[in-house]
């Protein structure tokens, strides 16, 4: 079983979710959406910066395809396989679709990215990093 967004969503976030969906209809209602809010990083998802976490096709793919359907970003070329670095959001995806598990990231990266995502997230102090944007004010991370 892969470990990407293992667990999640759960309660703590459709109740975040929940309240940003409020504080948007807030705005609209109020007339303060007049323009579209600065979200750091590649739209979507991807964080300034970040090291890719594209994942690679391995020997063991029969190339049914089911990779490339699954990507939300269409970073999965239909004949070659290969992932767009550039294009590819590192939602895991295509690797969660795999019924060969032959689709893999570099482990040293997946832990590299696990160990940055605790320290996001509070580590040992239990906080979780969310999406703190209410308002058309650059969205930041928040520990809660």
């Amino acid at each position: 079983m892969h470990q990407y967004a293992a667990g999640r969503s759960d309660a703590l976030d459709d109740a975040r979710i929940a309240e940003l969906i409020g504080a948007v209809r807030s705005a609209l209602d109020e007339g303060r959406a007049a323009e579209a809010p600065s979200v750091p990083g590649k739209r979507p998802y991807v964080k300034e910066g970040a090291v890719p976490l594209a994942p690679k096709y391995a020997e063991s793919c029969r190339r049914c395809g089911r990779c490339v359907e699954a990507c939300p970003v269409e970073a999965v070329d239909a004949t070659t396989l290969k992932t767009d670095k550039g294009t590819c959001i590192a939602c895991m995806g295509c690797v969660a679709v795999c019924p060969d598990r032959a689709r893999t990231v570099n482990g040293l990266l997946v832990k590299a990215a696990a160990l940055a995502i605790k320290k996001q997230e509070g580590g040992a102090q239990g906080g979780r990093a969310v999406l703190g944007c209410v308002s058309l004010a650059p969205c930041t991370p928040v520990m809660q």
